[in-house]
């Protein structure tokens, strides 16, 4: 008695292969082709990105700094408003990139549907 589940039954996969082997420089090529419409958009937000992330890299400092002005007897006001400023002003940097680049992949894949529903006469490849 053979089951649905059985591997014997499974179809067996036609058509090209699914894993071509590329080039390095064949694979830029494909993929700058994808990115290319949309590089400033790309570049925005990972540079958004690195920022947030040298605000939170920049965090331990101002805390040791911190811990110092308070072993000192000195005042942490100005240290403090540093370190919650490096806080806020990162995760609120960091979330803008990442939500530029979540957009524009959204854009590149509404433009991907959209010309797949076009009649094949009307695409522009």
């Amino acid at each position: 008695m053979t089951h649905a589940w059985d591997a014997s039954t499974t179809p067996k996969p036609t058509g090209p292969p699914t894993d071509p082997k590329l080039s390095a420089r064949e694979t830029w090529r494909a993929l700058s082709i994808h990115i290319r419409p949309h590089r400033a958009l790309i570049t925005l937000g990972g540079l958004l990105g690195l920022l947030g992330s040298a605000m939170t890299l920049a965090q331990p400092l101002v805390t040791t700094a911190m811990v110092d002005a308070l072993e000192n007897d000195e005042s942490i006001t100005a240290v403090l408003g540093l370190l919650s400023a490096l806080i806020l002003l990162g995760t609120v940097v960091q979330t803008l990139g990442r939500y530029v680049l979540e957009r524009t992949d959204g854009q590149r894949g509404l433009g991907d549907r959209r010309s797949s529903l076009r009649p094949p006469c009307q695409r522009s490849s």
